[in-house]
């Protein structure tokens, strides 16, 4: 009995964790994206925007699946970066999103995380969708699992 308490309170504890963590990127994503506005030189903020918007993805879907048990070793070893894995593992554990646009995001941003071609800027031509739609559907993810994660999973 104390065992599955000590793990409830352990998952609780990671879902918050990666929730507050998806949301510092979030957040960074949304900032170097108004900052980008300003600059002369815009098209040089955009891999910072969407590695931030990857992190804030993985650690959302990460986040609902640490509400539903999976250990930070699970979390680390299964999925790694790869969003479609994390995507579809949240779907098959419950989540539902509320946007179609989510898995499209996620299909375009997952070989990209997964290869580290944003946080090394490949040389490669890349279709991003306009940045701040991408944001927009970021942050849905973000909230859509806020509402799917059990409120007292939320707080440590």
């Amino acid at each position: 009995m104390t065992r599955s308490l000590a793990t409830s309170l352990e998952a609780r504890k990671t879902a918050s964790l990666l929730y507050t963590g998806a949301a510092g990127f979030l957040v960074s994503a949304e900032a170097t994206h108004e900052r980008s506005l300003t600059s002369p030189t815009e098209p040089e903020y955009w891999p910072a925007i969407c590695v931030n918007l990857c992190f804030a993805f993985e650690l959302s879907l990460k986040a609902f699946l640490a509400s539903r048990g999976a250990t930070r070793t699970t979390l680390r070893k299964e999925f790694g970066h790869d969003l479609v894995a994390a995507f579809e593992a949240a779907t098959s554990a419950g989540y539902r999103p509320e946007d179609p646009e989510i898995a499209e995001l996620i299909e375009i941003f997952s070989p990209l995380h997964v290869s580290h071609d944003l946080r090394y800027v490949a040389d490669k031509a890349v279709d991003l969708p306009e940045t701040r739609n991408a944001i927009a559907i970021v942050k849905r993810l973000w909230l859509d699992v806020g509402a799917q994660i059990p409120i007292d999973a939320l707080s440590p």
